[in-house]
């Protein structure tokens, strides 16, 4: 089963990063531009912001994303950044990872934000260990 994820996984990236390089014409360039993707994926919205479910990759995952197309990090609103940490307050999981890339291997450019939460039951090093195991 494990490998099989995996194969799934490299064949994704791969077509990701076909997609980007040879520049596929979409209506919108960027994903999370992309109101389909906000329909399937939202589970928060306000002024600045939406939070999206990455059901992709694992459960735990989840994106913060702000509206306005960004692609650096420092480019954010001090708005921007405070409804960033609302949302991150309000998301009830007491063990987190947050992940901001800022064009370093980055595969949309559009500021993101990856929230990864800590199921109850499993240690911090299995946690941790399954960023690179799967």
């Amino acid at each position: 089963m494990q490998t099989k994820w995996r194969m799934w996984r490299i064949l994704l990236t791969i077509v990701l990063l076909w997609s980007v390089s040879f520049g596929i014409p979409k209506k919108y360039p960027c994903p999370f531009c992309d109101p389909s993707v906000w329909e399937r994926q939202q589970f928060y919205e306000d002024a600045y912001i939406r939070g999206l479910n990455d059901i992709r990759l694992r459960t735990t995952h989840r994106l913060i994303i702000p509206k306005r197309h960004v692609t650096r990090f420092e480019d954010l609103t001090d708005e921007e950044l405070l409804a960033v940490k609302h949302l991150v307050k309000n998301i009830q999981t007491p063990h987190y990872w947050i992940l901001q890339k800022n064009n370093l291997f980055q595969s949309v450019p559009h500021v993101h934000f990856h929230l990864f939460s800590k199921p109850e039951k499993q240690s911090s090093f299995a946690f941790f260990v399954s960023f690179f195991g799967n």
